[in-house]
């Protein structure tokens, strides 16, 4: 762990974690991500007297636990470490199925999307909230899906670097609230949010960010209407477990300057609110940041590293393009509901897909993007270029 000594970690420590998962409804204190439990119930019998006096011990042994294992100025020790690994359970064997399995799904839930070989498959935030990471091999590509719901980060990556397939965990901790990973090849630490390694032997690689959308439900399905749904692990379904959204208004609280867990001021962006949704794609080296909600339901045509692309975007959702098909350079319009290009007047959908018009059936290349709240960009990437509408 080379650099470890350069940088500081908030460390999270989760027991039973997807039912653990905290409620952002009252004050953060500490580096610990510790969520309120479920009040048990006392048994039959049990006068409520003793009962009130074992969770006051339990409370205690609690307490002298966290005051042992983190010393001032909260450095976690190696062997919390260690215990800490995965204790944020990542989905190792995905489970896919039909929404009938996820009762709980609606139409304006978000997935993050991702499609390859012919298929499409949908994760969704809900369900990613609480496991955060998914190992997977989809049309011969070993990909990492990852979702951290502090920095609302949803990136999809190629676990192949160098020739070598890599398997990642979580390590619980955070770095500027943004998740940490970790592979099992070298135990390198990695920042999520740009998919950087930041402790350890493959300090300073990145992963390769994949084409990718987050997208509501209903708008995924219409898209993709035989996408494969992750509905649970090799260890059972996620019907029950995912149905709370514990991060709901969270961007809120970040727009009013409350962070969940230490953020360095110097690295906040003034330029826009914390809290603010942002897509940002990558050509040759450089990357630019849009502003979703700011953007509205529009057609974004831009220049990025010499290349034209296009920004399709619906408000609290978008997806980035290279403007060109069948051999044209195009612009975009958002018409009558739709995304039309200038120069034939086809229409597109979010998926980058013609369906009616002289150009239809054509597809537009997709450009690895990403979608998260301004303050974990800006604290990657600082002096990121933003686009301002």
């Amino acid at each position: 762990m080379g650099e470890s000594s350069s940088r500081s970690f908030s460390f999270r420590n989760p027991k039973n974690y997807p039912r653990d998962r905290p409620s952002f409804g009252g004050d953060f204190r500490g580096t610990l991500r510790r969520g309120p439990r479920a009040r048990p119930q006392p048994s039959k019998g049990r006068p409520p007297a003793r009962h009130e006096k074992e969770k006051r011990g339990a409370r205690k042994r609690r307490l002298r636990y966290l005051q042992r294992e983190l010393r001032p100025p909260f450095l976690a020790s190696p062997a919390l470490i260690r215990r800490l690994r995965d204790a944020i359970r990542p989905i190792y064997r995905p489970r896919y199925g039909e929404a009938r399995e996820l009762p709980w799904l609606r139409g304006d839930d978000l997935v993050l999307g991702y499609a390859a070989g012919g298929e499409a498959f949908a994760y969704p935030i809900k369900v990613l909230n609480f496991w955060e990471i998914v190992n997977d091999v989809i049309a011969g590509e070993p990909v990492l899906v990852t979702y951290c719901p502090l920095c609302g980060s949803a990136a999809v990556f190629s676990r192949r670097l160098g020739g070598r397939v890599f398997l990642f965990g979580n390590t619980s901790a955070l770095y500027e609230s943004d998740m940490v990973m970790f592979d099992y090849e070298t135990g390198s630490y990695w920042f999520q949010v740009m998919g950087r390694a930041i402790v350890g032997a493959m300090t300073g690689v990145e992963l390769t960010s994949l084409p990718s959308a987050t997208l509501a439900w209903e708008d995924w399905k219409k898209l993709h209407p035989a996408t494969r749904l992750l509905v649970g692990d090799a260890r059972g379904g996620f019907a029950g477990r995912s149905r709370r959204d514990p991060f709901s208004g969270y961007a809120q609280r970040l727009n009013r300057g409350r962070f969940a867990f230490p953020v360095s001021k110097d690295k906040l962006d003034r330029r826009l609110s914390a809290g603010e949704a942002v897509i940002t794609t990558e050509v040759g080296g450089a990357i630019k940041a849009y502003p979703l909600r700011l953007i509205g339901d529009r057609a974004v045509n831009d220049t990025l590293a010499g290349r034209r692309i296009a920004v399709f975007s619906r408000t609290s959702s978008g997806a980035v393009f290279l403007a060109r098909a069948s051999g044209k350079n195009l612009r975009f319009a958002f018409k009558d509901g739709k995304f039309r290009d200038e120069e034939t007047g086809s229409a597109w959908n979010l998926a980058g897909i013609a369906t009616s018009g002289p150009l239809k059936g054509k597809r537009l290349k997709p450009l690895p993007g990403r979608r998260a709240f301004w303050f974990s960009i800006a604290g990657a990437v600082p002096g990121i270029e933003l686009y301002m509408p």
